[in-house]
């Protein structure tokens, strides 16, 4: 791949197809319930809107949950990802 040194591969289902994303850092990994869940607060710039489905708070943390298929749209085609 000539990824960087330190870059991690994460693996996740989108539209039934995994898809290994490449990102510079993991710090932790959480499990979350979907009572756990937190509305994204509007923006009114509306800059990156739809990009994030939702908030966790971890601890003193506050996380954004990634809505996959806005990231990466159905009319991209599954071979863009290969």
């Amino acid at each position: 791949m000539g990824g960087k040194s330190g870059q991690v591969v994460l693996v996740v289902s989108l539209q039934n197809q995994d898809v290994g994303l490449m990102v510079d850092t993991v710090s932790d990994i959480i499990f979350a319930q979907p009572e756990d869940l937190r509305p994204v607060p509007a923006s009114k710039s509306g800059r990156n809107a739809g990009q994030v489905s939702g908030l966790v708070k971890n601890e003193d943390r506050l996380i954004a949950i990634l809505d996959l298929a806005a990231l990466f749209p159905a009319e991209s085609g599954a071979e863009s990802f290969m």
